[in-house]
């Protein structure tokens, strides 16, 4: 499902739902337009801790080991800013691509992520870009669940392509779309069932949520499936070259 119907990038949000529902009785409170900057303080620190306590082993490492203290700060910090970058990248191609209707390439964007810099990392970055996209989107619960869930699983399930399959060129690609594919239904499906339990919709509007989310998972689908084909190989070399230099 996606925030906007006529955004791909951006999931749907539950304020479309209210604009399709045409005003049941839902209390538009609960879909978070009341937001002050202690909900945004209390999300940016949530980030900063998650991100600080990931990285801080790196250097807890160094000292158990008495190892080169410095490499381990520079790599530390090389770590950091790779990650910083990527996330960047991401919200900016969600902005940029927002308006295009059933374009979605933040799965090719954390599949290749998670496959050239592992599992771990791509699901604290899947974390750290659902917690930093509330400050810019507005807080949504379901929304944050959502993507936490969403793109941490992709994250597992790329990170574990590269680690336990021995296949390469089309095989890959192959194996990769379907990967891709699968992920984005499961996402809509994860979204037509959490959503409506949330927001305690009917069994009417719960159906008409599903049945309005079938045609934009279809376009998402095809979507997925042409930029993985297309650009998964390219953008792993290019991702794999800045992790070794």
């Amino acid at each position: 499902m996606i925030e906007s119907c006529y955004s791909s990038c951006v999931y749907r949000d539950p304020s479309a739902t209210l604009r399709m529902t045409k005003g049941r009785n839902v209390n538009k409170r609960s879909f978070g337009y009341a937001q002050d900057d202690r909900k945004g303080k209390t999300q940016f620190t949530i980030a900063l801790a998650i991100f600080t306590f990931y990285y801080f082993p790196y250097g807890r490492y160094a000292m158990n080991k008495k190892t080169d203290v410095k490499n381990e700060v520079a790599r530390s910090a090389k770590e950091v800013a790779r990650t910083a970058v990527f996330l960047a990248a991401v919200i900016g191609v969600q902005y940029a691509l927002a308006a295009i209707p059933f374009v979605e390439v933040l799965t090719l964007l954390f599949a290749c992520y998670a496959y050239v810099f592992g599992a771990g990392r791509g699901v604290v970055a899947a974390v750290l870009f659902a917690l930093l996209r509330q400050l810019l989107f507005g807080f949504y619960p379901v929304v944050l669940i959502l993507y936490c869930v969403h793109f941490s699983f992709l994250s597992l399930v790329f990170g574990g392509l590269k680690r336990f399959c021995p296949w390469k060129g089309w095989r890959l690609i192959i194996l990769a779309i379907a990967a891709a594919v699968v992920c984005t239904v499961a996402f809509t499906f994860l979204d037509d069932l959490l959503t409506p339990l949330w927001y305690s919709y009917s069994a009417r509007a719960a159906r008409a949520y599903f049945v309005a989310s079938l045609p934009f998972m279809l376009g998402q689908s095809v979507c997925v499936a042409v930029t993985v084909g297309g650009l998964f190989l390219p953008l792993t070399k290019a991702l794999f070259f800045v992790k070794n230099t």
